[in-house]
């Protein structure tokens, strides 16, 4: 075998699979054979729970029901426990809002099941009575793009998708015919690409609602290069409007630099909120960018319309992120009881966190002075990180909630402080605590967040007495300032308040109502849905079955010969991104990430289940989207996580040494790989917003190639002398490239965007010799067998509905001698294809994704192993009847 792994060669053995896409050449192939010439039959599945992203009391079918989103399955249940419906191929990646959609009696939810396309589900049926996608290039995706809002007698939902000019208005008074208030195309107003964000609020005081939109507008970029392109424009400027909300006209409209210095920040990424800022009742623009481009702009609102008021630049956070402004959904509030709202907001700079508070209509002092945020606050409190502001003693006073931290990352157990916004008192301290958090809490109208966020979780219980949800080492808390109330264990990961009920869930997936006292209620419904990611390899003489579990937990097992359903010698250890590895001495290595007292860490067990001291690697920074075993003699290529919008890799050998490192670029937002290059030598290939870097051992750059934000994925090119050909950069926002090891392009097919990303292509040989197929899945369904050495596609067919991160795999499944693609879909199909034809194909109850093929009964033939919505790993066998 000329490209498959051997036990000498440091990479996945045949009937192996070791990552997620097989080994670290990301190929999505297997050399052993398979005897599944028709549509196969299951032998054995396993339940790995549900990852809870949603959670809401709704009404269904006349009754109280929970309506809960676990991985992409929304599901209604009653409180009871009895299962109403699952909608397990419907695809859900959020929900935007559930509730009374214009007839009182009719209870809808209004969902996005991809990055295009928003439905509206009767929740008595679980049915779609409305569907709507956004143009092909663009995107749904973004949390701050759209908004539900009320106006009298009607709920909308207002978008404007990114990489789109055009926004729209829907209207759900009677929801069996949603109406379409507005269409409306800015045309060259505003970038595409670059937000926008929304709210919506009474902006000129007429008592009406009124859409703020804001996103980046300006001309010039400065060069080709993608460090140059993804920097912004050389004129980057915000743009910001008012618009009717009755017909999407432009009523007022500004742009400009936030910040008169020398980088034009303008990306709308963070807080964005509309703000009274005098007393004639016309609202002025806050936004807090915490993404990309860190800085605070406020637009003032006259009689004359809209301009700058002030703004302060932080930093661009990449390719070097050294500076963090940390905004709050609340940070807005008058904390100094001026009558006037302040502007608080968290920033690291020079090693260290400050909670400032800026006065918000006047802006930082002496502004001319740029060098410093922190020296314009007219409140800092130094070494506290800011949570937001809360008024939990109820006297009408929102106070300042921090905690004490010295490092970047926030501990998980520190020391949570309650301060008074005007003499900076410490009202109440808690030891030991950390604040429990929601990244999708439900926000006001007014308010909108466009990038990642950590939300304290403020509840009020019978008595309207406020507090915060905190954990401590004996579970969940609620935590007033003067008192601390356990509510429940520490099994319990996420909290959805809303309409004054709390709802708990556990990290596996099993969901709690809670009572008017804040108390769990009854037995915990289990809430099943996610996609686990098998992976397969042999110890001794029986393959292994391994795979992640909701909760954070890895476990293996071997399937029982023989015995239909039965998994034995099972053993479970804690982490996540497992990856698996082989040495030349046959040492067998089980490697995952894991937090070690607030360490990032990525932990190694040796033989795992056998009762060895695993070896703990301390990481500079969270591993992130793969962890990468190779070589004859181990090796670990971790990729980092270390800012916003930063990465990192790093390589460590078996006692955790660092081979070598480079601090500043990874693969962003794609994993990584390795390339071999014969014997036990290799690079590393990583993507870092489109410049590809190829690194040889002792972490020396060997080549580049530079496409501005491809985004790709690395696969190598198998050769004939088992080393590599040449580099695919698959899977990219623009399209597909092959290249040279020496980085040069030998061919580039540029797509529509986004129509291969994200993706997981495999590579399968031609019929001729030597030759290889890429296979992938476009958004549309599409799948293309495109010839490796020309780019040109050999054929296309189109296979339905698709799942996020399309993961095709190949290998010769039926025996022929010939190579064919798996690939699954949301409407529950595994497809087997080649030639352009569907040879066969198999129907399940639950979207399909992540296919292995492997061999996990020891037969030395090939198994089918794949994961579906409902939380389930399933395991094929031929059907030989």
């Amino acid at each position: 075998m000329v490209d498959g792994g051997r036990a000498d060669s440091g990479l996945a053995g045949a009937g192996e699979w070791w990552t997620p896409r097989g080994d670290g050449r990301n190929l999505g192939r297997t050399d052993l054979t398979g005897r599944f010439r028709a549509a196969p039959v299951e032998r054995w599945h396993l339940d790995t729970g549900g990852d809870v992203r949603f959670a809401r009391t709704v009404r269904v079918r006349g009754g109280a029901a929970l309506l809960v989103q676990a991985g992409s399955t929304l599901a209604a249940t009653g409180w009871d426990g009895t299962p109403i419906w699952r909608a397990d191929t419907l695809g859900v990646t959020r929900v935007l809002h559930a509730g009374r959609f214009g007839r009182p009696e009719g209870w809808h939810a209004l969902v996005t099941t991809d990055e295009r396309t928003v439905v509206l589900l009767d929740l008595d049926t679980a049915e779609p009575v409305w569907q709507w996608s956004t143009e092909a290039r663009a995107n749904l995706a973004g949390p701050g793009a759209s908004k539900v809002f009320g106006t009298p007698g009607a709920l909308n939902w207002v978008c404007f998708p990114t990489y789109s000019t055009r926004g729209r208005c829907v209207q759900f008074t009677d929801p069996a015919h949603p109406r379409v208030v507005w269409d409306v195309d800015y045309g060259d107003s505003y970038d595409a690409g670059f937000g926008p964000t929304v709210a919506v609020a009474d902006m000129t005081g007429t008592g009406r609602s009124e859409i703020v939109l804001s996103s980046r507008c300006g001309t010039g970029y400065a060069s080709t290069d993608t460090e140059a392109l993804v920097l912004g424009r050389e004129d980057g400027r915000l743009y910001q409007a008012v618009l009717d909300a009755d017909t999407g006209a432009v009523r007022l409209a500004t742009s400009y630099r936030p910040d008169p210095g020398d980088y034009p920040c303008a990306r709308p990424y963070g807080l964005l909120q509309p703000v009274p800022l005098d007393d004639g009742g016309r609202r002025g623009i806050v936004l807090v960018s915490c993404q990309v481009e860190e800085y605070v702009s406020v637009t003032g609102h006259s009689p004359a319309g809209l301009d700058r008021a002030w703004g302060h630049f932080v930093e661009k956070d990449w390719p070097e992120d050294h500076r963090e402004l940390r905004p709050q959904i609340t940070s807005i509030a008058d904390v100094r009881t001026a009558g006037r709202p302040d502007l608080v907001v968290g920033l690291w700079q020079d090693g260290r966190w400050q909670t400032l508070v800026l006065d918000l209509p006047a802006g930082p002092q002496a502004e001319p002075d740029r060098d410093s945020l922190a020296e314009r606050a007219v409140a800092a409190l130094p070494g506290r990180y800011f949570w937001g502001c809360h008024d939990l003693n109820g006297d009408a006073i929102a106070e300042l909630v921090v905690s004490r931290e010295s490092a970047r990352r926030p501990g998980s157990r520190t020391v949570l402080e309650l301060i008074d916004g005007t003499t900076l008192e410490t009202l109440a301290t808690l030891p030991d605590a950390t604040l429990v958090t929601s990244s999708d809490s439900v926000l006001p109208e007014h308010v909108n967040f466009n990038a990642d966020r950590r939300s304290p979780v403020e509840v009020r219980d019978a008595s309207g007495t406020a507090g915060l949800l905190v954990r401590r080492d004996d579970g969940i808390h609620v935590w007033t300032g003067s008192t601390l109330r356990w509510l429940a264990g520490p099994q319990y990961a996420r909290a959805d308040w809303y309409e004054a009920e709390l709802i708990l869930s556990t990290a596996d997936g099993q969901v709690s109502r809670c009572g008017p006292d804040l108390l769990p209620t009854g037995r915990p419904v289990p809430a099943p849905g996610r996609f686990c990611q098998p992976l397969v390899w042999t110890r001794g003489h029986d393959p292994e079955v391994v795979t992640d579990l909701a909760g954070g937990e890895v476990t293996g097992a071997t399937p029982r010969r023989g015995e239909p359903g039965r998994l034995g010698n099972t053993w479970r250890v804690p982490g996540h991104l497992p990856a698996l590895h082989r040495d030349d001495g046959g040492t067998h290595r089980l490697v995952v990430s894991a937090v070690d007292n607030d360490s990032p860490a990525v932990i190694v067990h040796r033989e795992p289940g056998g009762g060895a001291e695993p070896t703990t690697i301390r990481l500079p920074a969270p591993a992130a989207l793969a962890l990468i075993p190779y070589g004859l003699a181990f090796r670990l290529l971790a990729n980092l996580h270390t800012g916003v919008h930063t990465a990192a890799l790093a390589t460590f050998a078996d006692d955790g040494t660092q081979l070598c490192a480079d601090p500043l670029h990874g693969g962003h937002p794609s994993r990584p790989g390795v390339v071999p290059l014969g014997g036990d030598a290799w690079l590393i290939a990583a993507d870092d917003h489109g410049r590809l870097r190829l690194y040889d051992e002792t972490g020396k750059i060997r080549a580049e190639n530079d496409w501005t934000a491809a985004y790709t994925t690395p696969i190598a090119v198998p050769a004939p002398d088992g080393g590599t050909a040449a580099l695919l950069r698959a899977d990219g926002i623009h399209g597909l490239e092959l290249i040279d090891l020496d980085g040069r392009t030998v061919w580039r097919v540029n797509t529509e965007l986004w129509r291969y990303f994200p993706g997981r292509s495999a590579l399968a040989r031609a019929p001729e010799p030597g030759r290889w197929l890429l296979g992938a899945v476009a958004r549309d369904g599409e799948f293309v067998a495109l010839d490796v050495a020309t780019g040109a596609p050999r054929w296309r067919l189109d296979t339905g509905p698709t799942v996020p991160e399309r993961a095709v795999v190949a290998g010769d499944v039926d025996g022929d001698g010939r190579d064919e693609f798996l690939v699954g879909t949301r409407d529950g199909r595994l497809l087997c294809l080649r030639d352009g034809e569907v040879l066969w194909w198999k129907q399940f109850p639950a979207a399909v994704n992540n296919p292995v093929l492997a061999d996990v009964d020891g037969d030395g033939l090939l198994e089918l192993l794949l994961a579906t919505a409902d939380g389930k790993l399933r395991i094929l066998v031929p059907d030989l009847t």
